[in-house]
């Protein structure tokens, strides 16, 4: 049976430097605007309509930042830096008829993504040749071609008198793919191996890593309770062999306002939209302040 290698795992590979500064200017946008968590805290204290609509935003900028994305395809860095500036425009756009402090503090806090768009724009070229060079693994070509094709589209990207830095990324992954290439496409020649590997692989990995984190156990399915993005670890639980009875002596309603207070549902179904369908959030935040046509 000849060795197939997985073509994720190669991509992954190649674009390793691009993913680890994707992931170094991700932190540093973070950073800038660390400050929102204050701005929604104000807000929240106050019943307004005004201050609902800064929470709201607040509520967005938190969820597109907690967004990890899945590297090497779908780059977090770069994603948030798209999200932010439709978020501030969003807000210029309500503060123009609402003037209000807590908007500004917002608008100002996102501003100063000016300062990371030349960092952007470099970052959108480089992913933007991965992109490339995993659109060409799925070339139906020979597996002698194959090969001969990632390797040339490689020459042709040090060709273009690039400054040094973009060329050691490039040299980086021309030197991964004259390791991979004779070995990715073994799977036109044999119909039952796998193209890739790689999705429950990371399935496994993630909760497996997730849960030693927590606990530092390795077996821990008997340890944890979750509820959303909450994890509690049951170590010092009663030693009883009644249950019922100890769970007689709870109070019904004060657990379940604990437990509603704990699900947040509202916020939640927020966070859900935000992810979802970006644009059609911020409009419905717009809706009340801004006249559409």
């Amino acid at each position: 049976m000849p060795h197939q290698i997985c073509q994720y795992h190669y991509v992954k590979d190649g674009a390793q430097p691009v993913c680890e500064a994707d992931r170094h200017v991700k932190k540093e946008i973070k950073k800038k605007v660390r400050g929102v968590r204050d701005v929604e805290r104000q807000a929240e204290q106050s019943l307004t309509k005004e201050a609902q609509v800064v929470a709201d935003y607040c509520l967005a900028i938190r969820t597109v930042m907690r967004d990890d994305g899945k590297y090497p395809l779908e780059p977090p860095g770069v994603q948030l830096y798209q999200k932010l500036p439709l978020i501030a425009a969003s807000v210029d756009r309500v503060r123009a008829v609402q003037p209000s402090a807590l908007l500004k503090r917002l608008s100002r806090l996102l501003s100063v993504l000016n300062l990371c768009h030349k960092e952007y724009e470099k970052f959108v070229m480089l992913f933007s040749w991965i992109y490339q060079m995993a659109h060409l693994l799925q070339a139906q070509t020979g597996c002698e071609e194959a090969p001969s094709q990632l390797l040339a589209c490689i020459q042709q990207l040090k060709h273009r008198g690039l400054p040094t830095d973009l060329l050691q990324v490039v040299t980086y992954f021309e030197k991964i793919t004259v390791a991979f290439a004779p070995h990715l496409f073994e799977y036109l020649k044999q119909p039952l191996l796998p193209r890739t590997n790689n999705d429950l692989e990371l399935f496994i990995g993630r909760i497996k890593k997730c849960r030693r984190h927590i606990t530092g156990r390795k077996n821990t399915q008997e340890f944890i309770l979750r509820e959303g993005s909450f994890v509690a670890t049951l170590f010092g639980l009663p030693h009883t062999n009644n249950w019922g009875d100890a769970c007689s002596r709870v109070n019904p309603d004060e657990f379940h306002h604990s437990l509603h207070l704990l699900r947040q549902p509202e916020k939640r179904r927020k966070c859900w939209h935000a992810r979802r369908n970006l644009g059609a959030y911020l409009a419905a935040l717009e809706q009340p302040w801004v006249p559409h046509e």
